[in-house]
């Protein structure tokens, strides 16, 4: 789903401007970086309500294995509409401690593409009322829907009026879900067996006709999980509590089993039934990292998940409806989806709650308003130069006490380039990171290569922002520039990432106002944005801009 992208060159080039009688050198020093690692801890009794009224001596965390010590804590105990919260308290719990409120970011992703419009217009009336009572001013709502792409029906926002808009306007869209591929699948292995009467075909040729349908569903899978990713991306950098409803019926590692294992159900329609299984061409369609890079994205972004499977008590995806009443369609099949593992993996790994094989929608959205109401956290330095590495975390409570205690379970460190690759994508969504180096831009008309377009990019860095580095009688520095596109389709590009030294002599700093990168980007003409981001390698600094191009756009 990467977007065609390719950066052609990269020239660094330091211009001449009206002398700045004011301007001097940024002084260059050393800093010492103290970090501190975060995280969101929710604790609930026997029976799920949430528990108020810890202090910091009662949580012990490890990472890797090792304990921390503790040196920020926080109970943060929001104000909530009567009846929508209930909490425990310990036995000889405290006073009340002060209550902090935080922003909350709730994001919705709606899989459009394999709910069915019942299932989907059944849990958007909970979603509708949970939303109501509980986004507060200063907080915000996101809802992105995947379909045909990814498109983002409602930009974060507070605005009652405009939340209660979106969600209106995706209880009329059409649902793509129900059985869809599976069913034309069903129906070409019927004619097949059909047009091989009074003979039977080879299941050899059944598993080709399955392998392309399986083919087709692993691919569908790995898109959704793209924009899935960017999505959760898009939220790092932003302050807050952050979540992430996923409303969806399928999100699983190996989307395409059912159809070997529909084969397998019917075996006795061909011939030779017992030389090949064809359960076992499954294997080869598995997305074994699926979970995993999920939850690892949002650990890293910072952001709970709460999947929502909307097809309630049943676990059978199906491959036909009630209508289709052909001699397959009463064919019992053991294969069971793996959604609902993969829904449980992602929630467990980062702190959320996933609700699978239930309708109990009320609860599901009761939860998420109890996490968000009741909740700790916990900081503690972390020593040593960043790295990019995924550390194993876990929160535990001294006494017991029958509690359950939840949080993510891994915290994924990274160096400055990969936050800034991960800043760079998360632009391309929301425009409110931190131009520290008050970087300018300006794109020129762009020119055909091939079926790409080549857009010329210009990149102005004010001299004064820059830590400049004196090296005898020079001045240097070192910008790295991250550039990254976002196609029509919701498809976001690999960031790439250029490099270069900058020098002059010292004594003409009074008459630089500037650096210019300057870049030729080119990318395919669906791409709508290119998100560009600079890191000065000696201070740390950044500065991000966001370009917008109409599709197939000449140019701006």
């Amino acid at each position: 789903m990467n977007a065609r992208t390719a950066v052609l060159a990269l020239i660094v080039t330091v211009l001449h401007a009206s002398p700045a009688t004011t301007q001097q050198a940024t002084p260059f020093s050393e800093t010492v970086e103290v970090r501190v690692t975060n995280v969101e801890v929710v604790v609930t009794d026997r029976s799920g309500k949430p528990v108020h009224g810890l202090t910091k001596d009662d949580f012990e965390v490890f990472e890797n294995g090792g304990r921390q010590l503790i040196t920020n804590f926080a109970e943060i105990r929001e104000t909530t509409p009567s009846g929508t919260l209930t909490t425990s308290a310990p036995e000889a719990a405290p006073a009340d401690a002060p209550r902090e409120t935080r922003r909350r970011v709730i994001t919705l992703f709606v899989d459009n593409a394999t709910l069915e419009m019942g299932n989907r217009n059944t849990v958007l009336p909970q979603l509708r009322q949970f939303l109501a009572a509980h986004v507060r001013p200063g907080d915000a709502v996101a809802v992105y829907l995947w379909g045909n792409g990814l498109s983002a029906q409602l930009e974060l926002t507070d605005d009652q009026q405009a939340i209660a808009k979106a969600l209106g306007s995706l209880g009329t869209l059409v649902a793509r879900g129900g059985p869809g591929w599976r069913a034309e699948f069903e129906h070409e292995i019927e004619d097949m067996i059909s047009n091989y009467k009074p003979e039977k075909p080879r299941m050899q040729e059944a598993i080709s006709i399955a392998s392309a349908y399986a083919l087709r569903a692993t691919s569908e899978m790995r898109l959704k999980s793209e924009a899935l990713k960017s999505v959760i991306s898009s939220l790092r950098g932003l302050e807050g509590r952050k979540v992430l409803v996923l409303l969806t019926q399928q999100l699983s590692t190996n989307p395409g089993e059912g159809t070997f294992y529909f084969l397998e159900s019917i075996r006795d329609q061909f011939a030779s039934p017992d030389v090949l299984r064809p359960t076992s061409e499954a294997r080869h369609y598995v997305l074994q990292d699926l979970a995993r890079d999920i939850a690892a994205v949002a650990n890293t972004a910072g952001v709970t998940l709460y999947p929502i499977n909307a097809s309630g008590l049943s676990t059978d995806m199906g491959m036909r409806d009630s209508s289709q009443t052909s001699f397959l369609a009463n064919s019992s099949s053991p294969h069971t989806d793996t959604s609902t593992s993969t829904l449980h993996a992602i929630a467990d790994e980062t702190g959320g709650r996933a609700t699978a094989g239930s309708a109990n929608w009320q609860l599901a959205f009761d939860t998420i308003a109890n996490d968000l109401g009741v909740y700790y956290s916990l900081g503690y330095r972390t020593p040593g130069e960043r790295q990019d590495r995924t550390k194993r975390v876990e929160v535990q409570l001294r006494d017991k006490r029958g509690y359950t205690v939840r949080t993510r379970k891994s915290i994924v460190e990274q160096t400055a380039s990969t936050e800034m690759t991960d800043a760079v994508t998360s632009h391309l969504f929301h425009t409110r990171a931190p131009n520290d180096l008050g970087i300018q831009t300006r794109i020129g008309n762009a020119t055909p290569s091939g079926k790409n377009l080549v857009h010329p990019l210009t990149i102005a860095i004010p001299t004064s922002t820059l830590t400049l580095i004196p090296d005898g009688s020079e001045m240097v520095g070192t910008l790295s520039v991250f550039t990254a596109f976002l196609r029509a389709d919701g498809a976001v590009s690999k960031v790439g990432k250029q490099t270069n030294l900058v020098r002059f002599p010292a004594a003409s700093i009074a008459n630089r106002k500037a650096v210019f990168v300057k870049i030729d980007v080119t990318a395919d003409p669906t791409v709508t944005a290119i998100s560009v981001g600079v890191l000065d390698e000696a201070s740390r600094a950044t500065g991000f801009a966001i370009i917008k191009l109409p599709i197939g756009s000449a140019g701006l």
